[in-house]
């Protein structure tokens, strides 16, 4: 079938021969101090080498287009450093990196580029744009190696991510992967279908998608899809309860839209013959199939085999592939050398941008898409400028095909490794809380274009942890994170939802940005609230990660009242001068409730911006935490040391309004610096109560 389909691909999927920019001859240049510093960098192995004396020479160099200048420009704009008034206190070094051993890759030389404060060169603030020289890509093949080519390092890429070369390079990454790679299941098995896929039909004619039902089909591959669905009514296909027997029948592939054109381009050149699309696999004028559906996307995109992301499109009218102009990304160079030995060949490149190019690209800032590619074994990522591999043991790019150098230096990246053998581990952890928290942190700084899809775009997620940590999920929460995970915290008061979501006690009844989900040192905290009971509605009683619509917890907490004055906001977080802790009335010894402590370091953190005139609210201590260990530093003329003194220790609780039926919803977040001061909570009452 793969050497069918194949050979199907020559007629129906041609790849363009188009090119919108004019063949590149080097024509590039370096500035003479760049040149210089390339001079010396042959002779270096590690170490640090002069470059530009200051900012004012770097733009003049830029003004001239050098290639290596104009790379760092980018770099410096972004942290807000104004080439148009350089500062003349600034300089520019190279810092050239000594090969790792425990790098894969051959024949690569890494150096970056780094701005500094001529005045204070121990303790200046750096900016740095790395670069990559290689030599493994002048290949000994009849293509490229007449005197012409090795002379155009551009000979060797194509302007275009649909070329036959790019489909090539995935080609070989999947075969690697799949083969050779255990952390990514390359030995599994058992073949899970999704309820229905598209199949490639009619490749010989004019090709087809037709929709199938898994009943009909025996266990096959299958490629997904992650992209953008763009603004409402941008989708012009979709099945529906009209579409879906055109779909039976067969659409024509040139009739859909652009990004899934070259999803079926990319399917059948890549061998295969099935493919799954949301927004066609899914019926999307039927509530019921919509939930019963939605609720397996995790475990589709699990069990793909490969996951196409069209990562730089804002709607499916892009497309996948995109046009280059490679004369902004690669130069070529020459490596001097000695007697009668012949020139090596290089090509110059900076560090492929993953954090601009994929990270911040408009489909990973979808939050349906982030368990999408947390569960898929691999993504090709289609960005605006190189196709980008990412599985668990390989981040690649084209222009660093065998693994992107110093990439743990440049751009920490968190693929949170739960796909496979129902673990979760990570630099060493396997604490199931901690990386519950950075998911929420990333989760929740996407968009989502429906509030209620809060809890379901993250329960594929939520079920595969809940598979390696058993525990109760309640409403975004895990039972045996309680009652810490309650300290969930958000970067900005959000409004009040139109909807139902979640209970006010779930960060997932929020609309805003979790900067923090209480992720506590159990060891050193102590706790001062115990669940008693919950109950939770689900919308789907098959599904218990989804959507629900109505959830309460019982608990035993100290209760006081607190009252603020003076609330400054620092960092987009309340931050108040003054708080104090009262004793509710009934359980007083007097008529008038007595203060219990006043506190002049403290924070207020509401969770709705229209609660922003509140100054009283009930307080639920929930428990201690430790803070960062505070340094020390003597600085007498007989002995400058650094101690580290004992840690901060900060009380966190709730902010609670007060409803009928003695209920209550939480409304913020109070923390407390106990460092000065005793634990108030000793001297609040008990009490039982229900939050909503």
């Amino acid at each position: 079938m793969v050497q069918t389909l194949a050979t199907s691909r020559q007629q129906s999927f041609t790849t363009t021969k188009e090119q919108r920019f004019p063949d590149i001859i080097a024509t590039l240049m370096l500035c003479s101090i760049c040149q210089n510093a390339l001079q010396i960098f042959w002779e270096t192995t590690e170490g640090e080498i002069a470059h530009h004396p200051s900012l004012t020479s770097l733009a003049q160099a830029i003004e001239e287009g050098c290639f290596l200048c104009c790379c760092l420009e980018d770099c410096l704009e972004y942290h807000d450093i104004d080439m148009k008034q350089p500062d003349l206190d600034r300089c520019t070094r190279w810092r050239v990196y000594e090969n790792d051993p425990n790098w894969s890759v051959n024949d690569v030389r890494c150096f970056d580029v780094c701005s500094w404060d001529k005045d204070h060169p121990d303790h200046a603030e750096v900016q740095s744009q790395c670069f990559s020289l290689r030599s493994n890509f002048i290949r000994a093949d009849p293509a490229s190696s007449s005197e012409q080519n090795m002379d155009s390092s551009l000979s060797i890429f194509s302007d275009f991510t649909g070329s036959d070369q790019t489909i090539s390079q995935i080609k070989k990454w999947l075969e690697i992967c799949t083969s050779t790679h255990d952390s990514c299941g390359h030995q599994r098995k058992n073949l899970w279908m999704p309820s229905r896929l598209l199949q490639l039909c009619d490749l010989d004619k004019e090709p087809k998608v037709r929709l199938r039902s898994s009943s009909e089909l025996e266990s096959e591959r299958y490629l997904t899809l992650s992209h953008c669905w763009g603004a409402k009514g941008s989708q012009k296909l979709q099945l529906t309860k009209e579409t879906i027997e055109d779909f039976h029948r067969g659409i024509a592939v040139s009739t859909l839209q652009k990004t899934f054109q070259d999803m079926a381009n990319v399917t059948a050149r890549l061998g295969f013959q099935y493919f799954w699309v949301d927004c066609m696999c899914i019926l999307q004028d039927d509530p019921e199939d919509w939930r019963r559906e939605s609720s397996l996307m995790g475990t589709v995109y699990a069990n793909s085999w490969l996951n196409i992301s069209a990562t730089w499109a804002t709607d499916s009218s892009y497309g996948c592939f995109t046009h280059r102009d490679l004369s902004r990304d690669y130069l070529h160079v020459e490596e001097p050398m000695n007697g009668s030995e012949k020139k090596k060949n290089w090509i110059l490149t900076s560090t492929y941008d993953w954090s601009g190019q994929v990270e911040q690209a408009p489909v990973n800032e979808r939050g349906w898409v982030l368990q999408e590619r947390i569960l898929s074994p691999r993504i090709a990522h289609f960005t605006g400028t190189q196709v980008a591999w990412e599985c668990q043991q390989l981040q690649a790019t084209e222009t660093s095909p065998d693994g992107i150098i110093l990439q743990q230096a440049l751009y920490k990246q968190y693929r949170y490794n739960i796909a496979i053998d129902n673990s979760i581990k990570h630099d060493g952890h396997e604490d199931t809380e901690y990386y519950w928290s950075r998911i929420l942190y990333k989760y929740t700084s996407c968009q989502l274009t429906f509030s209620t899809d809060r809890l379901i775009a993250l329960s594929g997620i939520a079920r595969k942890i809940n598979e390696s940590r058993p525990s109760d999920y309640m409403a975004g929460l895990w039972s045996k994170d309680l009652p810490h995970c309650l300290l969930w915290t958000l970067w900005d008061p959000s409004p009040q939802p139109k909807t139902y979501v979640a209970p006010s006690w779930s960060w997932a009844s929020r609309s805003g940005e979790v900067i923090s989900s209480g992720f506590a040192d159990r060891d050193n905290s102590t706790a001062y609230m115990t669940v008693l009971d919950y109950a939770i509605t689900l919308r789907n009683p098959e599904d218990p990660y989804g959507q629900i619509t109505d959830a309460s917890i019982k608990v035993r907490a100290r209760l006081g009242i607190a009252r603020w004055s003076g609330m400054e906001y620092l960092e987009k977080q309340g931050e108040c001068s003054s708080i104090t802790l009262l004793v509710p009335v009934a359980h007083c010894r007097t008529e008038t409730s007595t203060s219990t402590l006043r506190f002049w370091e403290g924070a207020i953190v509401l969770d709705h911006d229209g609660d922003s005139d509140l100054e009283e609210a009930y307080f639920a201590g929930v428990s201690t935490n430790l803070g960062f260990p505070v340094e020390e530093v003597n600085k007498s003329e007989s002995s400058k040391t650094t101690t580290t003194s004992q840690r901060d220790i900060y009380l966190g609780g709730l902010l609670l309004r007060r409803l009928p039926c003695s209920r209550f919803e939480r409304i913020g977040l109070l923390r407390l610096d106990l460092h000065h001061n005793d634990d108030p909570c000793v001297d609040l009452p008990e009490q039982e109560i229900t939050i909503i």
